[in-house]
């Protein structure tokens, strides 16, 4: 059985829904992804045409023209979203859900900085963020800031501690995990290179083996982020060493 449906929708929202029923439905889904990203960049760009156009007659009109570049705007970074996932879906990768991931690599303009500065507290400690690039865009750089202590004289006969982060990103990374088997890490070298993820790291959880890390990459939608807060990614599945002795 290589069965692969497109669900009946009961809401809109829900149109076009994709079910695999058998690990050998893979290829179909594939194509069917491909082909909606298609539909789904061109619909984009029609809006992003359309947005322009009213912005100009909105400009010489001297009427409020600030909606459409949004509109616009919003409509330029989905296209690259949509784009990025299509590519990845073309090299092959597979969509799998969300799960939570250790990143060792972020992707950031080239001259960008991280955060950096003091706190008193471990926990205020701000990693950086990937960037939602366009692909072959950027560099990958190691997402986690070097910290440092200070103490300080509190006045009161004691002292406290400041944390000090990085100034700078370092473009050295480092993989989490150290019992690895070359193929995973080579799998983690070739998505990299792609510069098609935003975001490349390996599975954690509680009952994940971190002697097998499963590696994945995420492709951030920068229209439904805010600043630190990234409301909707997508994540790919890029490799895993499987011992058969663990089965």
């Amino acid at each position: 059985m290589t069965e692969a449906v497109v669900v009946k929708a009961e809401k809109p929202e829900d149109a076009g829904a994709l079910v695999a029923l058998s690990p050998g439905s893979g290829p179909m889904i594939q194509r069917q992804l491909i082909n909606w990203c298609d539909q789904r960049i061109e619909a984009l760009d029609v809006e992003r045409r359309d947005a322009e156009e009213n912005y100009e007659i909105a400009h010489r009109s001297k009427w409020k023209s600030s909606p459409f570049k949004t509109l616009a705007s919003r409509a330029k970074k989905q296209i690259v979203y949509y784009g990025k996932v299509r590519a990845a879906l073309q090299e092959g990768y597979v969509i799998v859900p969300n799960l939570p991931a250790r990143l060792f690599a972020i992707r950031v303009s080239p001259g960008s900085r991280p955060p950096s500065g003091m706190t008193e507290w471990v926990s205020n400690l701000r990693n950086p963020q990937a960037k939602s690039l366009a692909e072959g865009e950027g560099r990958n750089v190691d997402p986690n800031p070097t910290i440092w202590e200070t103490r300080h004289d509190d006045g009161k006969g004691g002292t406290y501690k400041l944390h000090h982060y990085d100034r700078e990103f370092d473009d050295e990374l480092t993989f989490p995990v150290a019992l690895v088997k070359p193929a995973v890490l080579s799998a983690a070298q070739q998505a990299l290179a792609l510069k098609l993820f935003d975001e490349v790291g390996v599975v954690t959880g509680e009952n994940v083996d971190t002697k097998d890390p499963i590696l994945v990459g995420r492709i951030i939608d920068p229209t439904r982020s805010q600043g630190y807060l990234v409301k909707h990614r997508v994540t790919f599945f890029l490799g895993w060493w499987l011992d058969p002795k663990a089965i």
